[in-house]
């Protein structure tokens, strides 16, 4: 015997559910494995930046006044990475720590990826931050 008009309609009514729970599981695990491959692609170009910065100021005794005193003998160039729309770096006030930030249009939501040589952050920028990884914390723009 064939389904009746309303079995039909409560299978495809089911079906749909169950269709749009899938598409807005996938969304998300879309924008997370975005927001993670944005943070290892900061991480990854960068890294080798930040143990350049400790190196120098190991061997100097202070940090560099630019990304430019790193290069040719603690990097061969400054990275670039499709992920930073642009790289600030300064030596903080104390004279002693420094801190490089990556700014970052590759979310829908722009991104200021920060690391300190200190790794101290006030408590009002822990607050503020939206997340942090190997010693960068992550702010919106």
């Amino acid at each position: 015997m064939p389904a009746s008009r309303r079995t039909k309609l409560i299978i495809l009514s089911i079906v749909g559910v169950f269709a749009t729970g899938a598409g807005w599981f996938a969304y998300g695990c879309y924008r997370h494995w975005r927001v993670f491959s944005t943070e290892e692609g900061v991480c990854g170009v960068f890294d080798p930046v930040i143990s350049a910065l400790e190196n120098f100021q190991q061997q100097s005794g202070s940090p560099p006044t630019n990304l430019m005193q790193l290069v040719p003998r603690y990097l061969q160039q400054l990275p670039i990475s499709p992920v930073a729309n642009s790289i600030d770096y300064r030596v903080l006030a104390d004279g002693t720590n420094w801190q490089l930030s990556v700014h970052s249009r590759a979310l829908s939501t722009p991104r200021v990826y920060v690391h300190r040589s200190s790794q101290e952050f006030t408590d009002a920028e822990q607050r503020q931050s939206v997340t942090a990884f190997h010693g960068w914390v992550v702010f919106r723009e």
